[in-house]
């Protein structure tokens, strides 16, 4: 069991749902309702925030996309997330 509940959208008022749909339909809605997100999203301001950065260092910024993914393997590996890994493994591969 979580120690922070998860953010359900029919719970935020009207105007922070436009969050929660973004997130949602950009990383998928069980990653809105589980991970950082689910955490994040008790602040949604925040949550949109941090949403915006993370699409930046991911799509806009000028780390080349083989770094990125490399870095993405290295703390994978350091905190044994083992599906991420090779999620990583298999884009460095292509």
């Amino acid at each position: 069991m979580p120690r922070v509940p998860a953010v359900r959208r029919e719970d935020l008022p009207p105007g922070d749902r436009e969050v929660y749909d973004q997130i949602a339909s950009s990383r998928g809605a069980e990653f809105a309702r589980q991970g950082p997100f689910g955490v994040l999203l008790h602040s949604p301001v925040f949550a949109g925030r941090a949403a915006h950065l993370g699409s930046y260092v991911r799509y806009e910024g000028p780390m080349p996309a083989r770094h990125r993914h490399l870095l993405a393997m290295i703390v994978a590996r350091s905190e044994e997330h083992t599906s991420e890994l090779q999620s990583h493994h298999d884009l460095v591969c292509r």
